[in-house]
């Protein structure tokens, strides 16, 4: 059974799989699509990698090119390449198990400064730990806080490749939570939305707001997308501090699951981003942002996004493709 505002659900092989890119194209040739949008990081992996498959077929890949997606889907070569282009990132070590882990962040000032802990590669928000030396497993917010005793052990029972590929463990910047989702072309961003997050659930934003973007947190991402030559669609995460510019934690390579909120405050960036993989050009009505600041809450009972004082059996599903 479908969600609602999906036409069908189709299933095809692991992004893993030799077989992913031509059970995509087998499923888009079957409705006559003409675009794919990749949803999460492995996907869009998989897709950037197949792409002459599908350009191949006629259908266009709405995903920027293989290297800045394989370079966003490592956080260790993503910070390391914006620490050298000059933008704004906290500091941080690469770590493989838990002495090398307990080292670090000894470096980095724990106690006295909390950590956060990722996996390296696609982990899509989850697995990330907030270390602390009070420990608290909801800690007001989304994110668990454990002692670095607990983590340390936890490190060491990680699945090999987890382990082999190592975990990003890098100062808390604390400040608002800002995501950021870009359309670009060639280093120029062509439209930005910021969406804040008032509420978190399990890593994802159920409560907050679609504005447009501070002057801070709008000349960081320009310089992301301008250092590293961007191209289609992104989602940077960022904390805004009280003193001092915007941090960037994280690049997503793709759209933000949310990114059809953008559309109630007057910026379609869904349709401009297949309309740019299409024909090399947006519509001439997309702007540069959005002129408005619109609340919402994600409603779980049935998958729909809707602003706060909506019913929200009465909305659709916002940014599901056709």
């Amino acid at each position: 059974m479908a969600p609602p505002g999906v036409d069908a659900v189709e299933q095809v092989p692991r992004p893993g799989s030799d077989r992913f890119v031509t059970g995509v194209l087998e499923v888009a040739l079957r409705h006559g699509l003409s675009a794919v949008l990749p949803w999460t990081d492995r996907d869009a992996l998989a897709v950037a990698r197949g792409r002459a498959v599908l350009d191949g077929a006629g259908v266009a890949v709405v995903c920027p090119p293989t290297p800045l997606v394989e370079l966003a889907c490592d956080k260790w070569a993503t910070r390391q390449a914006l620490d050298r282009l000059g933008v704004p990132v906290s500091e941080a070590r690469l770590v493989h198990d838990s002495r090398e882990l307990v080292d670090a962040a000894r470096d980095l000032g724990y106690p006295s400064r909390r950590l956060m802990l990722k996996a390296r590669r696609l982990a899509g928000g989850r697995g990330v730990w907030r270390i602390s030396d009070r420990a608290d497993l909801t800690d007001g917010g989304p994110l668990p806080s454990l002692p670095l005793e607990a983590v340390a052990a936890a490190v060491d029972r990680s699945p090999q490749p987890a382990a082999r590929d190592g975990f990003v463990v890098e100062h808390e910047v604390v400040g608002a939570d800002t995501s950021v989702d870009v359309l670009a072309h060639d280093g120029t961003a062509l439209c930005m939305v910021a969406r804040t997050r008032q509420m978190t659930l399990g890593g994802l934003s159920v409560a907050g707001q679609v504005m447009p973007p501070s002057d801070g947190i709008r000349a960081v991402s320009q310089a992301v997308v301008g250092e590293l030559g961007w191209s289609s669609l992104a989602n940077l995460q960022l904390v805004e501090p009280q003193v001092g510019p915007p941090v960037v934690y994280e690049v997503n390579p793709r759209a933000a699951g949310s990114v059809g909120l953008a559309v109630h405050a007057g910026a379609d960036l869904l349709t401009a981003a297949i309309h740019l993989a299409q024909h090399g050009s947006v519509p001439d009505d997309l702007p540069a942002s959005v002129a408005t600041v619109v609340q919402f809450r994600r409603y779980w009972h049935d998958h729909v996004w809707a602003p706060p004082l909506a019913a929200p059996a009465s909305f659709p599903a916002i940014g599901a493709t056709r």
